[in-house]
C-alpha cells in the first residue's frame, strides 16, 4: 500500500490543531460521523481519529450525503456548494 498521507495523519490531531479540519459526515442511512479530519481517496471517505493516530474508518463515497466542516466556534458550516466535499 502506498502512503500518501499528510504529516497530520501520523500524529494525534490534538498535536497539530491548526492543521486539522474537523467535520461532521452525514450518511445516506441518517447516521452522522464526527471526525477530527478526513480525506477522500479512490472512492472512499477516510475518517481520522480525534485522540490517537491513524484511520478510524473508511466509508464508501456513495454512502455519504454531504460533509459539514466544523467552524472554530463549534458550528457546522455546510460545504455542499463546492469543493472536494461536494458530490
Amino acid at each position: 500500500m502506498q502512503h500518501t498521507q499528510r504529516k497530520l495523519k501520523n500524529r494525534p490531531t490534538s498535536d497539530v490543531r491548526d492543521d486539522a479540519k474537523p467535520v461532521v459526515i452525514h450518511l445516506v442511512n441518517d447516521d452522522t460521523i464526527h471526525a477530527a479530519d478526513h480525506e477522500t481517496r479512490n472512492g472512499w471517505v477516510i475518517v481520522y481519529r480525534f485522540t490517537t493516530t491513524g484511520i478510524d474508518k473508511k466509508v464508501p463515497r456513495e454512502s455519504v450525503l454531504f460533509i459539514d466542516r466544523v467552524n472554530d466556534d463549534g458550528d457546522d458550516e455546510p460545504s455542499r456548494n463546492g469543493g472536494e466535499d461536494s458530490w
